[in-house]
């Protein structure tokens, strides 16, 4: 008899004095009667349990980890920037921590906001510049606010989203042209 008809047949007349219960051959060695085979099959049972609350904890951990917000430091696209996402009161903001080439080629001094459309903030240095502002949930893993494009010196509309524990993806938008670039978490 195989080892689900054997379960089979055990689920169906255990606890029934009445019912005749089946002879099973099999190699397995017995201490006495079906005693064997019922403690094997609580310790299956034990088993499958213990594997299936390990398998819920390792599935609830993996949920757990995509789960995590944008907080944290991230390398831009094109690796020109680091960025770190952070709380800022009610939302989150990110601000530029260092860049791959922080000196302007020209001067040799730290680059500043040059192509700012508000001439006063044009020599308030990149490095430290908030670019992200005001990002506020809109969905699972999705937030939205403004971003600021120190390459333009323009505001648009953001929306981030969290594809991955490790991968954001910033949308700026104008009316209905947006681009979207992917950055990737750092460290």
């Amino acid at each position: 008899m195989s080892h689900s008809a054997l379960s089979e047949a055990l689920r169906r007349y255990a606890g029934n004095p009445d019912i005749a219960r089946p002879r099973v051959n099999d190699a397995r060695p017995r201490s006495s009667g079906y005693g064997g085979i019922k403690r094997s099959m609580k310790m299956s049972t034990t088993v499958l349990r213990a594997l299936l609350v390990a398998g819920a904890f390792t599935g609830a951990s993996a949920t757990a980890a995509f789960a995590v917000d944008p907080i944290g430091t991230w390398l831009t696209d094109e690796g020109k920037a680091t960025v770190r996402v952070s709380n800022c009161g009610e939302a989150l903001c990110a601000s530029i921590v260092s860049l791959k080439e922080p000196n302007d080629p020209q001067t040799g001094r730290p680059k500043t906001d040059v192509r700012n459309i508000d001439a006063s903030k044009r020599n308030r240095p990149i490095v430290g510049m908030q670019i992200l502002m005001g990002l506020r949930p809109q969905g699972p893993n999705q937030w939205a606010g403004q971003i600021y494009n120190p390459e333009d010196g323009k505001t648009y509309d953001a929306r981030v989203t969290l594809e991955s524990a490790n991968v954001l993806k910033v949308q700026g938008c104008v009316l209905f042209i947006c681009e979207t670039r992917t950055w990737t978490r750092k460290g």
